[in-house]
């Protein structure tokens, strides 16, 4: 990326509301090039040829070659050289000679130190560009960078048109390399039924193809938009898309032909030739199962927060009740003990009638009585975390998983009666301490592309579920040791 003050390399059209800053930064005029302004030419002719040194500066190109001239630069040139600004200020009306407008080039040219390019400059650019090629996004990635890398070395540009077909031919060798990766890494098998099942027509009123229904982008944040992105990825899986190796091509590439094969017209895609189809084909699914799983984890940790939250104002609406309930039985309590004509083995009946044993319950902090109403509310908790059951999340290399399979055989369905606190789903209190405290938790990594596991997973017990508590709390480790963090 080109810093700010060298926006308008290579620009063939100049804004026409340049700021007063915009002239002071790339079109002002030192004391130097006043004087040789003022040596080297009469009155008429300065700021013309003013003209043509600071647009030749700023962008590489004679002034010919730049349509417009803004009025903030007319002024800020006029205003350093003590001229009046001009009622029209065009290359005609500047120029009533053709030789005049040739010679004042050629003195912009010596006096800004630029000259054209020679064939040792264009061999290195070559080169420069197939190396970039490779990591480029788009053509006009690299005709930016060609710019830049021939303005550093004091170069007049080229045309636009040279530097583009220098892009394509640097494009051209890279293309051929993803198309040589696509055959050998993924099986013509395998590109030729996932290019008849994106053609194929979806059932149901949407109607569409499945290419379209795939380029759809994601619903408001909830369980249906959720459900949808889970469609898509299985869809995806059963194409094994997960499984085509495509690491010898760039991110930035991949999504390069996967935007070109998104912004094209299904009629036109038709016509491409066979390689350059499949290429486009098999990054776009890739690239698409990448996103859909971002989605996917964005989507359920917005709906996941929805949940706590609504439990979270449930619990304290709840707190509010039993504050009064409390206030109206310590009434009662007070009246009691100071009631008259009543003897103390009567005062100790009535109390032990309005306290009984059996309500007898343990203090519970405000993160466990909201994992209690997340409890309450199983049906759509297990259809959040039923949702990521299907993401394969797994360690890569080293790392030690922490995840737990799920035996054979088991519901994916969330449990549908309480467990007792402090459960900890199978696993001993000094295991579940253990991996809590493991950092390989936090490099954990999708074969789906997943990019961070989730925090609840399909074996784990819904009773887990909810933000531990940030306050410095009595059960505070043993919400730590039951694995309690949300």
């Amino acid at each position: 990326m080109p810093a700010y003050h060298r926006r308008f390399v290579d620009a063939t059209v100049l804004p026409k509301s340049l700021s007063e800053a915009d002239v002071e930064l790339c079109f002002s005029l030192s004391a130097a090039d006043v004087a040789a302004l003022r040596q080297g030419f009469n009155a008429k002719h300065r700021l013309a040829a003013a003209l043509q040194l600071v647009v030749l500066r700023a962008t590489g190109r004679p002034l010919d070659k730049v349509s417009g001239v803004p009025r903030a630069l007319m002024a800020g040139l006029t205003r350093s050289l003590d001229l009046q600004v001009p009622s029209i200020a065009t290359l005609r009306a500047l120029y009533t000679r053709r030789r005049t407008l040739f010679e004042h080039q050629a003195w912009a040219r010596e006096a800004s130190g630029l000259a054209p390019p020679d064939d040792r400059i264009f061999d290195e650019l070559v080169r420069a560009l197939k190396a970039l090629s490779a990591s480029a996004a788009d053509l006009d990635e690299l005709v930016v960078y060609a710019a830049n890398w021939l303005f550093d070395r004091s170069c007049l540009l080229p045309s636009e048109r040279s530097l583009r077909d220098m892009g394509r031919t640097a494009f051209a060798d890279v293309q051929e390399a993803a198309v040589a990766a696509i055959k050998r890494d993924v099986s013509a098998g395998e590109l030729r039924v996932a290019l008849a099942a994106v053609r194929a027509k979806r059932r149901g009123r949407a109607g569409g193809t499945v290419f379209e229904w795939l380029k759809g982008g994601p619903g408001k944040p909830g369980q249906t938009t959720i459900t949808e992105l889970t469609e898509k990825i299985a869809h995806l899986k059963s194409l094994r898309v997960h499984t085509w190796n495509l690491e010898a091509i760039s991110s930035s590439r991949m999504r390069a032909y996967a935007r070109a094969i998104e912004a094209r017209p299904p009629a036109q895609t038709a016509k491409l030739i066979d390689d350059t189809l499949l290429l486009e084909l098999a990054s776009f699914l890739r690239v698409k199962l990448l996103d859909l799983t971002d989605d996917l984890v964005y989507t359920a940790g917005r709906r996941f927060n929805d949940l706590k939250r609504q439990a979270t104002s449930k619990v304290v609406g709840t707190q509010a009740k039993s504050a009064a309930t409390l206030l109206e039985r310590q009434e009662e309590i007070r009246t009691l003990v100071h009631a008259p004509g009543m003897t103390a083995e009567e005062k100790i009946d009535a109390l032990k009638h309005l306290l009984p044993l059996a309500d007898k319950k343990q203090p519970a902090t405000r993160a466990a009585l909201v994992r209690e109403a997340l409890v309450d509310d199983a049906v759509r908790v297990a259809s959040l975390v039923n949702s990521l059951a299907d993401l394969d999340v797994r360690g890569t290399g080293s790392q030690r998983s922490t995840i737990r399979t799920a035996p054979a055989g088991r519901q994916r369905t969330g449990p549908t009666g309480r467990r007792p606190r402090g459960c900890c789903s199978g696993r001993s209190w000094s295991t579940a301490r253990r991996s809590r405290r493991s950092p390989s938790r936090m490099s954990m990594r999708s074969s789906g592309s997943l990019p961070r596991r989730p925090r609840v997973g399909a074996d784990r017990d819904i009773t887990s579920v909810g933000r531990r508590s940030g306050g410095r709390s009595r059960g505070r480790s043993a919400r730590r040791r039951c694995g309690s963090r949300s």
